[in-house]
């Protein structure tokens, strides 16, 4: 495990640079076809050109030299300049594919114009869409309801009801009425069990505790979590052990400080009436370089092998390359993804890029009478931005076949 995941490498940073260098120019070419025969063109220019200097240059600093990144506790310095990187690139693709047109309309000047003037008006478009993104993104709230049946499920736990979030990232968790929401929900649904899969924090302990009044407001039974990636402190490169232990204990203490039953490795005996089910929880399991660090068997030692189980693992990862191919898990509740933060749903049918890189990132999956559901989350991380991918709470009710 790196002692930092949150610097650019030399080579990925110059590549991310030369890239912004190329479409700069290319989106120039469009604006320069729409704009030249104006008055103020030289100041549009002139603005243009600095105002990409000035990037280029914040990002060379911010990301490549002098390496600050893993040192830094302003996430909301960094999360702002990622936001406006953001939307400064995506704002640009309009305008890049207008040049790439161009070739193809030969020297058309009035065919020159209109692709410039449709690219420009795309792009203030998908600068709109951003801008919504950023501003009430986060503070949209979905409410999934699921029912999952089994036929192995003990009969007084017909009707259990579990609600599960996940990825609150408390460090740059921004809206308290936000979380009001939240808390009604969950208190208005009266689980039996409350569930949180994990990345309370981003990196540091003292992030929880001016939440901690409010989300004591949780009602349940019974509250039990698991530990997500960044509940380790690895992205933040410490001046010695000691000080990462000391953080890392800090996270762990408010878990248990918040009413929760904390599981590394371990399971807890939940009964109703004369039956009993397990909820099991796993360290974190993801692809490298997340760590690898969950332990199956250390958390199933003496459960009863045909008894009825709930797997917490916070990186649905797990799941997809090693739960799913087992016998003795019939539900695996996970976070983690955040289905990227932005998607598109169309025909009732959800989409996000985040699927390039791992087909389990947000819903109930099934695999051999096996379900992963995946929770959204209900923070942000890198950006502070959700385009049609909104913050979740899930509300599970379970039932017998």
């Amino acid at each position: 495990m790196p002692i930092s995941m949150r610097n650019i490498p030399l080579t990925t940073g110059l590549i991310i640079l030369g890239f912004y260098i190329l479409i700069s120019f290319l989106s120039w070419i469009t604006l320069k076809n729409l704009i030249k025969n104006s008055r103020h063109y030289k100041m549009y220019r002139t603005f243009f050109w600095i105002f990409t200097a000035l990037q280029t240059l914040s990002f060379g600093m911010l990301f490549i030299y002098p390496f600050n990144t893993s040192t830094s506790t302003r996430y909301s310095f960094y999360f702002f300049y990622n936001s406006i990187l953001i939307c400064d690139i995506f704002s640009r693709f309009p305008l890049v594919a207008g040049s790439i047109l161009f070739p193809f309309v030969s020297r058309n000047t009035e065919k020159h114009y209109i692709i410039s003037v449709g690219s420009f008006v795309l792009s203030i478009s998908v600068l709109l869409i951003f801008f919504w993104g950023f501003s009430f993104g986060p503070r949209t709230l979905s409410v999934k309801n699921i029912d999952l049946s089994f036929e192995h499920l003990p009969d007084s736990f017909d009707g259990y009801r579990l609600a599960q979030i996940s990825d609150l990232h408390l460090g740059s968790f921004q809206s308290e009425k936000m979380l009001d929401r939240v808390i009604e929900v969950n208190n208005r649904f009266n689980p039996d069990i409350m569930v949180f899969t994990g990345d309370l924090v981003n990196n540091f302990s003292y992030e929880a505790d001016k939440w901690k009044e409010m989300m004591a407001g949780f009602k349940a039974t019974k509250k039990i979590a698991v530990p997500g990636n960044h509940d380790y402190g690895y992205y933040y490169r410490w001046p010695d052990e000691m000080m990462k232990e000391e953080n890392y204990q800090g996270i762990l203490n408010s878990y248990h400080h918040l009413g929760y039953v904390l599981l590394k490795n371990s399971a807890i005996k939940l009964k109703s009436e004369s039956d009993s089910i397990y909820v099991v929880g796993v360290e974190n399991w993801g692809h490298p370089p997340f760590p690898q660090y969950a332990d199956l068997n250390k958390a199933t030692t003496g459960i009863p092998e045909n008894s009825f189980k709930i797997l917490l693992s916070h990186d649905p990862a797990h799941w997809d390359s090693v739960v799913k191919y087992m016998d003795n898990f019939p539900i695996t509740l996970s976070g983690h993804s955040h289905g990227l933060q932005w998607g598109i749903k169309l025909a009732g049918i959800e989409f996000s890029l985040i699927y390039l890189s791992r087909n389990k990132w947000a819903g109930l999956y099934e695999y051999n009478e096996n379900f992963l559901y995946v929770n959204r989350g209900l923070g942000t991380i890198g950006i502070p931005i959700r385009i049609d991918m909104p913050a979740e709470i899930t509300l599970i009710t379970l039932r017998k076949k």
